[in-house]
Parts: structure tokens; sequence; C-alpha cells
């Protein structure tokens, strides 16, 4: 899985964790990490860069890209569409330009308190 950063790793596997322990078809990214099923890859914010580096492997790749603003996010939905036409691939862009813009303001309030 290829994320932006340490950051993202970081969310992505707290909150599939917790997701998973209330819907257990969830998958749970640590534990996938863990066992050797899943390996992430923080790219840094230079996914182009990667695309070409892992194509190679002829493994399937899955790219989760922040959203980001104007002209960037034009840059990065053709990127996406570049990578989905690959075989095995796949890329999703964020509408936010985080992944930790997805938390709800009342639920940080709540780990603050």
């Amino acid at each position: 899985m290829v994320v932006e950063g340490a950051h993202d790793i970081e969310f992505l596997t707290r909150i599939s964790t917790l997701l998973h322990t209330a819907h257990p078809t969830l998958p749970d990214l640590a534990a996938m990490e863990r066992d050797r099923e899943l390996i992430f890859l923080p790219i840094g914010g230079h996914p182009r860069a990667w695309l070409r580096r892992l194509a190679p492997l002829q493994l399937p790749e899955f790219y989760l890209l922040d959203g980001e603003a104007p002209p960037e996010r034009e840059q990065r939905e053709e990127l996406v569409a570049q990578i989905n036409r690959r075989m095995r691939c796949r890329a999703v862009l964020t509408r936010k330009r985080s992944l930790e813009n997805y938390l709800h303001p009342q639920a940080i309030q709540a780990v603050a308190d």
C-alpha cells in the first residue's frame, strides 16, 4: 500500500484496528502488516517516481493519495487515472487534503479531555 507518509501509516493502522474490533469483516491493516500480507510504502508525496520503480515487480499495488488543492489536485487525478489503467493496480485520491481531516472534531476533543 503506497501512502504519502509515516503519519498516514500510523493513522490507517490504528483506525483499521479499531474498526476491525467493532466490525470483524473489515481488515485490520496492522495485523496484515505484522503477518506480512501487506507492506506500507511511504513515498513522501512523490508518487510518479515510485510508479516507474514499482511497475517492474508486477505485484498488486494500492495508492492512497491526499487530495491537495488545485493545480496539484488535477495532476494527481491524471496520475490516479494512469495507475488505474495498469493491471492489478488501484489508486484513490481522497476528497480532503490529509487523512487526519476525516476525524470528527468531537472525537479529537474527547481524546483531548
